[in-house]
C-alpha cells in the first residue's frame, strides 16, 4: 500500500501578527458562541491545497514549489471580513486583504502552474486571498460588516511552507515540511 499525506502549500504569518489576530478573535468570538475558531498556529493563506498525496512525490512537488516560490518578499495588511459561500450560508469566516492581495494571487498563481504538469488541476474558483477565522458547524447568515473594525498594521509576507494537515478530532494539525523563503 502506497503511503500518503494529506498536503498544502501556504504563505506564513509572522508570530507577532498571529498574536494580534488571535487578541481580535478573541473580541468577535462572543457573538459567535456555536463557532469552531482557528487556533493562532492554525494562522495561514492557502496558496494550494493538494489533498492526498503519495510521499514518494513529494521531492517533485517541494521543486516545483521552491521555484514557484522565488517571489520577492511584500508587505501586507489585513482588510475586511468576509465569508464564504455567501451571507446567507456563511460557513467560513475569513480576514482578507487590503494591501498584498495582488502578490499573493500571483504566488498562488504561480504555484498553480508550476504543479498542474505534475497532475494537480488548477482551481476553477478565483483564488480569493483570505484567512479564516472560523468555521460555523451549521450554515447561517452572516453580514461580516457587522464585526468589529480590527486596526492590525501591515505584515512583512516573507515565507512560504509546504504542510501536512493531520486532521485530528481536536481539529487539523499542520506540520511545516518545508520552508521557501521569498527573496
Amino acid at each position: 500500500m502506497t503511503e500518503t499525506i494529506r498536503a498544502f502549500i501556504a504563505l506564513d504569518i509572522p508570530a507577532n501578527t498571529k498574536a494580534l489576530i488571535s487578541k481580535y478573535q478573541r473580541v468577535v468570538k462572543n457573538s459567535f458562541p456555536a463557532a469552531r475558531w482557528t487556533r493562532p498556529e492554525g494562522f495561514h493563506f492557502t496558496l494550494k491545497f493538494l489533498g492526498e498525496i503519495e510521499t514518494s512525490r513529494i521531492d517533485d512537488v517541494l521543486e516545483a514549489a521552491q521555484g514557484a516560490a522565488r517571489a520577492k518578499k511584500f508587505f501586507a495588511c489585513f482588510g475586511a471580513a468576509g465569508v464564504f459561500p455567501n451571507a446567507l450560508g456563511a460557513r467560513v469566516l475569513w480576514l482578507g486583504l487590503d494591501k498584498g492581495a495582488d502578490s499573493v494571487r500571483a504566488l498562488a498563481s504561480g504555484l498553480s502552474s508550476a504543479l498542474a504538469p505534475l497532475g494537480f488541476p488548477t482551481e476553477s474558483r478565483p483564488f480569493t486571498a483570505h484567512l479564516t477565522l472560523a468555521r460555523f458547524r451549521t450554515p447561517c447568515r452572516f453580514d461580516p460588516a457587522s464585526l468589529p473594525a480590527h486596526s492590525m498594521p501591515d505584515f512583512e509576507a516573507a515565507r512560504v511552507s509546504f504542510y501536512k494537515s493531520d486532521l485530528k478530532s481536536s481539529g487539523a494539525e499542520y506540520t511545516p515540511l518545508a520552508v521557501f523563503d521569498l527573496e
